[in-house]
């Protein structure tokens, strides 16, 4: 006759190897059936996009700035790239201006950043790999790059990160564009920023403490434990949790006090739009002038505009509000050209090759160099504007 204490660790012992077996045969039909939970990206909090293999999210790559909004976290579990110590891909800032060398410094959004630190960041994008130090200035001094270009960043980013730290250097180069037309809401104003900001910030009236914390404990298991990462019920059961996590935001964000700070009563135009954004363009203009520095904004293509569609672009999602703005902002600038803007909505008008990842980024081929690259085409675009503006000269051609 088997004691009480027996009878108790014998029934968990059962109950334990039940629920194994039950774990083992649902894993085993799951990897047969290829299941894979398909998880509703829903935007603003966003905690199972995954960035790596670490199973880290964008928004956790990134670190909350006061004046800025948000830029690149270093030294974090999550931290990529080459960050340097402003928080962005790029070599490290000049103190001062250096007489030994012409400084650039590239501003913008995704597009930008990718341009410069390439698919992985680290530093080896089309655009820094083509003009740093591969050029000289009328006086001889060798090109270095930098960069402030971030992800999700738009204006008025750019001309807050040219505050703090342009005026070191000796040419400002902005790509931009698809951000600020993307941004555009007939109730919104100009300044709201990109909608992943919304996942780096912390809101004193929308609390997902609990919700949140058990997402990165889960996710916290996953990485200690990688035998987690070969197990599709686990995954479902962290993405189940981090797409509540999401729903519940949404629910309470849009009714909450946070949500109102960026809207207006009136209702703006694409028109209105536009005429905000290049206002900043503007200003940027203006303080560069006055610092005698050198400078040009890039209006970049997307992929709806004067391509040629490919068959693999067409499964690409189209955002029709993004389209229809960015048309407002180039006939707008065609009819009335703004100083030191330079389109290439039209530089993919002839390419009927598959070139895009998504509806605004470009395909990356660092290893095929016969390969058609997107981001090849940009750079070699803009270094042939910036080189004849500001007449710098290939070193081997000297």
């Amino acid at each position: 006759m088997l004691s009480k204490r027996k009878k108790r660790t014998f029934i968990s012992l059962t109950v334990i190897a039940v629920l194994l077996v039950i774990i083992f045969l649902s894993e085993l039909v799951l990897s047969l059936l290829g299941y894979k939970y398909e998880y509703k990206y829903l935007g603003a909090l966003d905690y199972a996009l995954v960035a790596d293999k670490t199973f880290c999210t964008w928004n956790e790559s990134l670190y909350p700035h006061p004046y800025l909004g948000f830029v690149q976290s270093q030294g974090l579990e999550c931290s990529f790239g080459k960050v340097n110590n402003k928080g962005f891909i790029s070599p490290n800032f000049p103190h001062k201006k250096n007489e030994k060398y012409f400084d650039v410094l590239v501003m913008g959004g995704s597009v930008a950043a990718q341009l410069i630190g390439g698919i992985s960041f680290g530093l080896d994008g089309y655009l820094f790999k083509l003009l740093n130090k591969n050029f000289v200035d009328a006086r001889g001094r060798e090109v270095r790059v930098f960069s402030t270009a971030t992800g999700a960043w738009k204006q008025p980013q750019q001309l807050n990160s040219y505050i703090l730290y342009g005026d070191v250097f000796d040419a400002i180069l902005s790509v931009e564009g698809a951000n600020e037309t993307a941004q555009f809401g007939v109730n919104e104003v100009f300044e709201q920023p990109f909608g992943i900001y919304w996942g780096v910030a912390k809101y004193p009236d929308v609390n997902l403490d609990k919700l949140i914390a058990r997402v990165k404990y889960l996710k916290k298991l996953q990485r200690k434990y990688k035998i987690l990462n070969l197990s599709s019920l686990y995954q479902t059961y962290l993405l189940k949790n981090a797409e509540e996590a999401s729903l519940k935001f949404n629910e309470l964000f849009y009714k909450s006090w946070s949500n109102k700070i960026f809207t207006r009563e009136d209702q703006t135009t694409r028109e209105e739009h536009a005429q905000r954004y290049l206002e900043y363009v503007e200003k940027l203009n203006i303080l560069t002038k006055n610092s005698n520095q050198n400078f040009l904004t890039f209006i970049q293509p997307i992929l709806e505009y004067k391509k040629p569609v490919h068959e693999k672009e067409k499964s690409i999602a189209k955002n029709e509000n993004q389209l229809e703005t960015y048309r407002v902002l180039v006939e707008r600038l065609r009819k009335s050209p703004v100083e030191n803007v330079i389109l290439l909505s039209d530089i993919f008008e002839k390419t009927s090759e598959h070139i895009y990842l998504d509806y605004v980024h470009f395909d990356f081929h660092p290893n095929e160099p016969e390969a058609v690259n997107g981001q090849k085409i940009v750079a070699e675009k803009i270094i042939d504007v910036v080189s004849r503006k500001w007449n710098l000269q290939k070193k081997s051609s000297l």
